[in-house]
């Protein structure tokens, strides 16, 4: 079940794979683009056993140029799909999902065995990261100009989320800027100091391991890398919706925030703050600006 549960995972293996060997179909130049035109000539003209060697010898070529970590894309979709089953064992009843013996414990505990659940799990995921050496800047040159820097792209990302807000539901694209996932339905039923530490503290730090350290670690080409950890990260909050339009920009902000230097920390405190304050800065700024429909 929990590899059935996980096949929208393994197709994710398969687009970013799909997606570098385009790229390094039409990037080639010269004698390299030559060679690529002798190889898809030869190819097709091979015996089905040669051409299922050639395939192989393709992707390692593929995997050696722009140094593919298949292990850490690997342990991305592993960990991906473990990150989300402590909300649904949890709230099994919610998700219509089997329901186990411990089902009623874990429900009638949720304020405490989710939390719980999710912090082993983020523990998990930094551990593995820590090993793959995905966290080498992490505690790397911090000064108060750096400090400053965080604070003024947290209010950008927040002003930000204004406007897109406004843009989105003026132009009535959608009636929200939330997807209707249910989440706020599920985080309602805990305490208000439980929701703030889930949030404010693990999502955003299992979530940016995740779809930046881990995506970032594994492709080394930095725009390709880039690309999919901003789709990837609003895709999974929305589905293909048009939820996922407000979803983009935000995400595109959080990973080239990561991208200046490679440090999670970074992001998931730009993350946390969308987390926390930003429906509270959404009703702040529009007392001034009065840019809301409603």
């Amino acid at each position: 079940k929990l590899l059935w549960h996980g096949i929208d995972q393994v197709l994710i293996l398969y687009y970013i794979f799909k997606i570098v060997w385009i790229y390094s179909f039409f990037y080639n130049k010269g004698d390299a683009y030559e060679e690529e035109f002798k190889w898809t000539s030869k190819i097709y003209s091979d015996e089905p056993a040669t051409l299922t060697k050639n395939f192989y010898k393709r992707t390692a070529m593929i995997l050696k140029k722009y140094k593919l970590n298949i292990l850490g894309i690997l342990f991305f979709l592993l960990l991906n799909i473990l990150y989300q089953y402590p909300l649904v064992l949890v709230f099994a009843y919610f998700f219509n999902k089997r329901i186990f013996f411990f089902t009623d414990f874990l429900y009638t505990n949720s304020s405490w065995t989710l939390p719980l659940l999710m912090t082993l799990v983020l523990i998990l995921i930094f551990i593995i990261a820590w090993k793959l050496g995905y966290l080498k800047n992490t505690l790397k040159n911090w000064d108060l100009k750096r400090i400053f820097w965080l604070m003024g792209i947290v209010f950008f990302t927040l002003a930000t989320n204004y406007l897109v807000t406004v843009l989105v539901l003026k132009t009535q694209i959608i009636s929200s800027v939330t997807s209707d996932t249910g989440m706020s339905d599920i985080l309602g039923q805990l305490p208000i100091l439980c929701q703030k530490y889930i949030l404010g503290i693990i999502v955003p730090l299992s979530e940016e391991l995740l779809f930046r350290s881990y995506i970032f670690g594994s492709i080394t080409n930095k725009k390709v890398a880039f690309l999919i950890s901003s789709v990837l990260f609003a895709l999974v909050h929305t589905g293909f919706s048009w939820y996922l339009l407000p979803y983009l920009i935000l995400s595109f902000i959080i990973t080239w925030v990561y991208s200046k230097r490679n440090n999670f920390i970074e992001s998931a405190i730009v993350h946390s703050s969308v987390n926390l304050f930003g429906g509270s800065a959404i009703k702040l700024l529009d007392t001034f600006f009065k840019l809301l429909p409603y």
